[in-house]
């Protein structure tokens, strides 16, 4: 969730105008080559960093499972592999890094990974699940964010999402310098 790192930003420097985007994270790491934005928050990419990126902190994020409340695994304090077996995903095609992670985890525990639900951003995934038409696998931010859903880690070794903070490999406006400051303060809280 962006909304912890703004509070504070928006509240030191209330005039600077700040334009949000979301997106797969392989077109945010082009827009910020482009520049066509000033730095973005993304998912590492399984071919390395294009030239151009300049990294300025990275994290590994657990990842578990995203389901409605009414959903019957939503009271749970964790799960189980065994007890996804049959469930149905919603899954995002585009971003490659967290699918790749994701299919391996699923491979090599030996239960189906059934996406019958594939979608463009993370927004429309919590949707389908707040609707209760599938479950996700996304860190716990993501659920924060969104009313009708919850949490639910996976007992034992689960899946991460690798994610970093990027800004282009050029000297950054003071905006952006004192944005990756709070960044900084906050200790990369997404």
């Amino acid at each position: 969730s962006i909304g912890p790192v703004l509070i504070p930003y928006h509240a030191a420097f209330p005039d600077v105008e700040i334009t949000l985007r979301q997106g797969l994270s392989v077109a945010l790491i082009d827009d910020v080559v482009r520049g066509g934005l000033d730095l973005a928050f993304v998912s590492l990419p399984p071919q390395g960093w294009p030239p151009g990126i300049r990294v300025i902190s990275t994290r590994s994020v657990p990842v578990g499972i995203v389901c409605a409340l009414g959903h019957r695994l939503a009271r749970r304090k964790k799960v189980c592999l065994e007890q996804l077996a049959g469930e149905v995903f919603v899954a995002n095609p585009g971003d490659v890094a967290s699918r790749n992670a994701v299919s391996t985890f699923f491979a090599q525990s030996g239960v189906e990974y059934r996406t019958i639900f594939k979608v463009a951003d993370v927004p429309s995934m919590l949707d389908l699940v707040a609707h209760g038409l599938a479950i996700s696998l996304l860190p716990k931010a993501a659920a924060e964010s969104e009313p009708g859903i919850c949490y639910v880690p996976i007992e034992g070794f689960s899946p991460s999402c690798d994610a970093a903070v990027i800004t282009a490999d050029r000297p950054a406006s003071a905006a952006t310098r004192s944005f990756l400051d709070t960044v900084d303060d906050l200790a990369f809280q997404f």
